[in-house]
């Protein structure tokens, strides 16, 4: 289990430059417990704010973000369909028009832009690669627009293979889907890709747990269900049964499971987004706890169980008093049995009101018995013998008229 910060962390308000910038948010998700970390896409002039881009400079900016800590640091990336449809996201600081790919001219999202976005992408991810980077995440939001246009699916799958050709085990690349619903596009559009792991907004895309349950046991999942929005509650039971949940799907287990928020914190202030990613990680904790018993004591005893949320703590079963209750025999002996049984029916017509002053085997007159469903001349006896052998089996005792010659 792991937590880390998916898409953008908020700027500093104060003026700073961009090196220092990268610095307060490394040390901001070190101090949340997050591994591994980036630099939250907070340069005012990055690298991934010009095309082409410049694979050097990236890995310019990943070495300084990973100088900064001794914990791992990942590096992201937009996606080449998102990049051929929207532009290219790191310009977000940057006043101006986007930037789209151009072969020969800009054609807007045409499936060639995305086709080339994809080719110039690989080199920069083979740079990382070289120079050490762990891990890649490559954000494609506009992925949620796919749908079930089988052209979209196609143009997606031919950029993500020319992207991916020839990288698989030479670095951990890792598909991001934050927006929205994604899987109308299918589970084939996204898994038949050669990723590691694949990140989903479980927020703004609660229907990706459909994606999830269909994702190959070797492939990591990581969650993004920690709401971003400024007034959500948060608690780690949810991150929890996410992450639970997940590694519950095609045996993948935890080891291949990580949490983290849902989409980008940049709309936060900084102290909002610390407390929201230190939930993360500690959720991520919990959900690692060893036993069954040590999960429940690390919960609000309120998502265990009705005991536990009365008693407002856990309490394990084994260490729980069992409720003493009384003996099946005290409520059906012979001698209760006979006295609860009906004598007439005028008593049975009241409401099986039942006199302990008569006798058991008063016999009944013929007005007695006829008035109600009357089968034989019986006196009742076969009644009583079937009721005592439900409970007692062929060992009922026998009333006093059974026993007399």
């Amino acid at each position: 289990m792991f937590a880390t910060l998916l898409s953008a962390y908020p700027p500093a308000p104060e003026p700073m430059s961009d090196d220092d910038l990268v610095r307060g948010v490394i040390a901001d998700l070190e101090s949340a417990g997050l591994e591994p970390l980036t630099d939250g896409q907070v340069r005012r002039r990055s690298a991934l704010a010009d095309w082409p881009i410049d694979p050097d400079a990236v890995v310019a900016e990943w070495r300084f973000a990973a100088a900064a800590t001794g914990r791992a640091v990942k590096q992201s990336l937009p996606g080449p369909y998102t990049i051929a449809r929207d532009g290219l996201p790191g310009r977000r600081h940057v006043p101006g028009p986007v930037e789209r790919p151009q072969p020969g001219r800009d054609v807007g999202d045409s499936p060639a832009n995305a086709a080339l976005a994809g080719e110039r992408l690989r080199e920069v991810v083979a740079a990382l690669a070289a120079a050490g980077c762990p891990l890649v995440e490559i954000e494609e939001p506009a992925a949620i627009r796919i749908g079930d246009d089988k052209a979209e699916r196609g143009h997606f799958l031919d950029a993500h293979r020319r992207l991916t050709d020839g990288l698989a085990g030479s670095i951990h690349l890792s598909l991001v889907v934050t927006g929205g619903n994604a899987d109308t596009a299918g589970s084939a559009t996204f898994f038949d890709l050669p990723y590691a792991s694949y990140a989903f907004d479980l927020i703004a895309g609660p229907d990706n747990w459909r994606l999830i349950a269909e994702a190959p046991g070797d492939r990591g999942i990581v969650c993004g269900a920690l709401d971003p929005a400024a007034g959500a509650s948060d608690g780690p039971e949810i991150l929890v049964w996410a992450a639970h949940y997940a590694a519950s799907t095609g045996g993948r287990g935890l080891e291949r499971v990580g949490l983290a928020n849902a989409s980008s914190l940049a709309a936060l202030d900084r102290e909002s987004a610390r407390a929201k990613l230190a939930l993360v990680a500690d959720a991520a904790r919990i959900a690692s706890a060893a036993t069954p018993d040590e999960l429940s004591r690390l919960l609000d005893p309120r998502a265990v169980d009705i005991r536990s949320a009365a008693l407002g703590r856990y309490e394990r079963p084994s260490d729980r008093r069992p409720t003493r209750r009384p003996s099946p025999c005290h409520f059906f002996s012979p001698s209760t049995i006979r006295n609860r049984m009906p004598k007439s029916d005028a008593e049975i017509g009241c409401g099986n009101r039942m006199r302990k002053s008569e006798p058991l085997d008063r016999p009944k007159s013929e007005a007695e018995i006829g008035c109600r469903n009357r089968r034989s001349p019986s006196d009742g006896s076969d009644f009583r013998r079937r009721s005592l052998s439900d409970y007692f089996g062929s060992a009922a005792p026998r009333t006093q008229r059974e026993t007399s010659p």
